[in-house]
């Protein structure tokens, strides 16, 4: 499809892609540059539809959350290796709040753009922040 898309909602279609993660890094044209193609509007659709500020708009457990989209940011910035707006919206979903101790952490074992408790302001300190980059 024009967006990328396999035919099934964003979160799904993301999850399929991570089965092809190789294939561009083995062939520029092909199916590998095709992959890059449709890879980059699918999370740019993602980015318009089922994100805020680099996390998923829904709140929900951290496991389903990274499958709204999230997952898809990590393999774009891996397959289009270089390009800082990829790699800043990865580091917008690597945020944690530090303790006092300096050390990083979840904040809430639930994960959204408008946070665990209700509300429904975006707040960077809720949600569990995945810090799974670079992991495609």
């Amino acid at each position: 499809m024009e967006t990328g898309e396999f035919g099934g909602d964003v979160g799904d279609d993301t999850d399929l892609y991570q089965n092809f993660a190789d294939f561009p890094f083995l062939e520029a044209g092909g199916v590998g540059g095709r992959l890059r193609e449709t890879g980059i509007r699918l999370a740019q659709l993602a980015d318009r539809t089922t994100l805020v500020n680099g996390v998923n708009r829904s709140t929900m457990d951290p496991l389903h959350a990274y499958e709204k989209g999230l997952n898809h940011e990590a393999l774009m910035a891996a397959w289009h290796y270089g390009d800082p707006v990829l790699l800043e919206r990865c580091m917008l979903d690597a945020r944690s709040v530090a303790t006092e101790q300096v050390r990083r952490i979840n904040t809430f074992p639930l994960y959204g753009g408008y946070g665990g408790q209700g509300t429904d302001q975006f707040s960077p300190q809720q949600g569990a922040r995945i810090l799974r980059f670079p992991h495609p």
